[in-house]
């Protein structure tokens, strides 16, 4: 996930409880036709479809009890809680005594999902902008209104855009990448240019761990690369 604009805003969502949190909704419109993805998740189930711009900053589609399932799942990649010790030993003992667990698709979200069921608020989806939302919900997106995006699938680092503006598992994400490798060259010039040692080698260590200029994919990256939606889907086996 990367910070592109100030969210400081979220933090005055009014939680109706402490034992409530905010999040997004998942997004379960699957247009590519993952193999993984249960056979509800369609553009026709996902909250988002409801709600296009300005309309979507400000009043997503909300849960309620008589929700259609698919509104009730959230993602996890940003969410608002008041933590406690008491909140923490109920989460617990949900963990241990639940049968669900072995059905969670994505664990940690569907998870949180179950245990805050109708007790989750959706908030605006530009707190938790998933960059595959920028094509698969163009009604609602705006590249200016982006404040945290969310790298689901194969990760930026992995490899660098192509010359032609290609990245990406389906090659629909440069432009999205190219943020990311934008604000990662102005992390390296920023450090090579202070002056200190510490940031030149701390520079030299990074670099090892993202795509070469060269234009291949790290090697030690796969799983988070070209490789990422072969794991997804050995989950579907």
């Amino acid at each position: 996930m990367a910070i592109y604009r100030n969210m400081d805003a979220i933090f005055s969502t009014p939680l109706p409880s402490r034992d409530w949190i905010a999040a997004n909704h998942a997004c379960v419109c699957n247009l590519d036709h993952d193999p993984w993805a249960p056979a509800d998740w369609t553009k026709e189930n996902c909250a988002y479809t409801l709600t296009p711009h300005p309309q979507a900053l400000t009043e997503p589609t909300k849960v309620t009890p008589e929700s259609r399932p698919t509104h009730h799942l959230l993602n996890s990649g940003m969410f608002l809680y008041a933590p406690s010790q008491g909140l923490w030993e109920r989460m617990l003992e949900f963990f241990n005594t639940t049968p669900l667990l072995a059905e969670f698709k994505f664990p940690d979200q569907d998870f949180l999902a179950e245990f805050f069921r109708n007790r989750w608020m959706s908030v605006g989806w530009q707190y938790n902008a998933l960059k595959t939302m920028r094509y698969w919900h163009p009604e609602m997106w705006r590249d200016d209104e982006v404040c945290c995006l969310h790298y689901i699938v194969d990760k930026p680092w992995s490899k660098r855009v192509s010359a032609d503006g290609v990245a990406g598992y389906l090659g629909r994400d440069g432009e999205t990448h190219t943020w990311w490798w934008n604000e990662f060259k102005a992390w390296e010039d920023e450090r090579e240019g202070s002056g200190n040692e510490e940031d030149k080698n701390t520079v030299e260590t990074v670099r090892k761990y993202v795509a070469a200029e060269d234009g291949s994919e790290n090697e030690h990256l796969g799983a988070v690369g070209s490789k990422v939606q072969s794991f997804a889907n050995n989950k579907a086996e």
